[in-house]
């Protein structure tokens, strides 16, 4: 976008006239530094959008991106201090400040969020049908599980959770924000048994692994998410739509004294350029809205689960 902008420089600022003004020298200085900002501008975005981790994972690589922060910042002080100062102008270097900031507020430490590692170390057989898909994130969610419980004791609790934040507050306006956007645009397909499994799903090479046919899957699962399969202790589901194709894994992973934690790890695979921007786009307020919230309400109703189970074994005691 800011790319974009300073291309329009020549139009906007009547340049083929303006510049005529200034000595030759000038005149070219000033057109040779639009286009190479041009050129800036593109290659950082590309950088961000498509090696977001790479960037993040060297100190030289955030500190780039604190500095262009903090020159942006400055631009933008600038733009609004002289009279003359375009608001478009503002709005657009305001818009490029997020874009440079982003990568930074994303490495910050998010409560409940794990290192992807704890994920891949595990033995599952997530590993085996998703070496295509990339791994977006892992949370360690609120929940304490002894060897008698399940992933499936979890997922109805997630359920539950999900559907009370689903029909309120902000996290209930972004879910029905998304669905109205599916909707608009056609980005969702309904979800249902199927005769014969979609081609490239996962449910397909499970199905391929295992010698299953598409009768021996469930129906959707919640929020548009088809189950794959589901043991005692791991599951895994997907959801596939016009921007993405991507799955959820829990997993019941030993924590010690019959203590079990539960990991939940999204996977993506973005489809072309719209999806991966899409995926960018959402990703701050999945991290710092959606989850957050999220897991809290899930904590909260494994809490009662608990108790309702402990009062149920007193009672028959």
């Amino acid at each position: 976008m800011a790319a974009l902008l300073h291309l329009s420089f020549w139009n906007m600022f009547e340049w083929t006239h303006e510049l005529t003004k200034l000595r030759i020298v000038n005149s070219n200085i000033m057109q040779m530094l639009n286009l190479f900002i041009i050129a800036f501008f593109v290659y950082v975005g590309l950088l961000l959008l498509f090696k977001t981790r790479a960037v993040l994972s060297t100190f030289i690589g955030r500190h780039f991106l604190g500095l262009l922060t903090t020159l942006w910042t400055a631009r933008l002080a600038m733009e609004f201090y002289f009279p003359e100062g375009e608001l478009a102008f503002a709005a657009v270097v305001v818009f490029t400040i997020l874009c440079f900031s982003y990568p930074l507020i994303s490495s910050m430490k998010i409560k409940y969020k794990i290192d992807n590692s704890e994920h891949l170390k595990q033995a599952w057989q997530a590993h085996a049908l998703l070496p295509d898909f990339e791994i977006e994130d892992v949370w360690e969610l609120p929940v304490e599980m002894n060897h008698l419980q399940t992933v499936g004791d979890m997922q109805k609790v997630f359920a539950t959770a999900i559907a009370e934040i689903s029909g309120a507050g902000i996290v209930g306006w972004l879910f029905q924000f998304r669905f109205f956007l599916g909707r608009l645009f056609g980005w969702d397909d309904e979800v249902g048994t199927v005769d014969v499994l979609p081609v490239g799903s996962v449910r397909a090479r499970y199905a391929n692994q295992k010698g299953l046919k598409a009768e021996d899957f469930s129906e959707k699962g919640g929020a548009q998410f088809v189950s794959v399969y589901q043991m005692k202790n791991e599951a895994l589901s997907e959801i596939e739509n016009e921007t993405v194709h991507a799955a959820v894994h829990y997993g019941k992973v030993p924590k010690g004294n019959d203590s079990y934690a539960v990991h939940m790890t999204v996977y993506v695979k973005p489809k072309g350029l719209f999806g991966k921007m899409y995926m960018q786009l959402i990703k701050p307020i999945r991290l710092y809205i959606v989850y957050p919230i999220m897991l809290k309400v899930i904590g909260n109703h494994w809490r009662k689960y608990q108790q309702a189970q402990l009062d149920c074994e007193l009672a028959l005691a």
